[in-house]
């Protein structure tokens, strides 16, 4: 994602993937994601992100307390971190003009997806106000932080950010989804995070050793291809039982 030529997010015409990885350094998909996880990647080599610099990562459904902790963890780390970019995607849309007004009070060079359009080489905190575009900056953003886990709201869905190659980070309120949760923890593909504080460690981890992000990235991918593998052995199994009960309603 380093914006070395110019490119549109608007103008895609349905082009949903980043040309290249700041902690890959090449175009394409991270090396050891499983072939699975490639669907939809593919836009022109041309097609980058304008404004993203070699640090990026996303608060994906984001709740209130959470947002302002995406803040104050981009605030501590801009000056460690140059071209910093936060994307906050709150889970309500409708706060958008609330988050930038805080980020503004911050003291960041603030964009809304809705207002603005893309992010300028400035921005530093990128606020999606906007409907069904998770997907695209999932595959944006290398590192994605699960809204809804630090609090007590269960944890937004890591099966997506995790197939389009994002190392994962979660809060401690993971109940919503625990088996997916838990397996991602355990490949090594999640990084849980007890408080706001220690996202800001994370996050700091993270970006200072790209090697661990991308290890972290391809653990992720492969944990949720083997819990879809798992699935498909499941239904299959029981589906003799399934094609049984139906001949006996005949």
């Amino acid at each position: 994602m380093r914006a070395t030529t110019s490119g549109s997010l608007a103008g895609s015409t349905g082009c949903t993937s980043a040309a290249a990885f700041p902690w890959d350094g090449r175009a394409g998909i991270p090396a050891g994601i499983p072939a699975g996880a490639a669907a939809g990647w593919g836009c022109p080599a041309a097609w980058v992100w304008p404004g993203a610099g070699a640090f990026v990562w996303a608060a994906a459904g984001a709740l209130p307390s959470e947002e302002a902790h995406a803040v104050a963890s981009h605030q501590a780390l801009a000056g460690h971190f140059p071209g910093l970019l936060t994307v906050i995607v709150p889970r309500h849309p409708q706060r958008g003009a609330e988050i930038a007004d805080l980020a503004r009070f911050a003291g960041l060079e603030v964009a809304r997806r809705s207002a603005d359009g893309e992010p300028e080489r400035t921005t530093e905190l990128y606020v999606v106000d906007t409907i069904g575009e998770l997907g695209l900056f999932y595959r944006l953003a290398p590192l994605v932080f699960m809204g809804g886990s630090l609090v007590p709201h269960g944890g937004q869905n890591p099966i997506e950010p995790a197939k389009l190659g994002a190392a994962i980070l979660h809060g401690p309120h993971a109940h919503n989804l625990t088996d997916v949760y838990a397996a991602l923890d355990g490949a090594g593909g999640a990084l849980p995070v007890a408080d706001g504080q220690n996202l800001t460690y994370a996050l700091y981890e993270l970006f200072s050793d790209p090697g661990v992000m991308r290890d972290m990235a391809r653990a992720a991918a492969g944990a949720v291809e083997g819990l879809g593998g798992a699935l498909g052995r499941t239904v299959q199994a029981i589906e003799p039982f399934i094609a049984q009960m139906k001949l006996e309603e005949y």
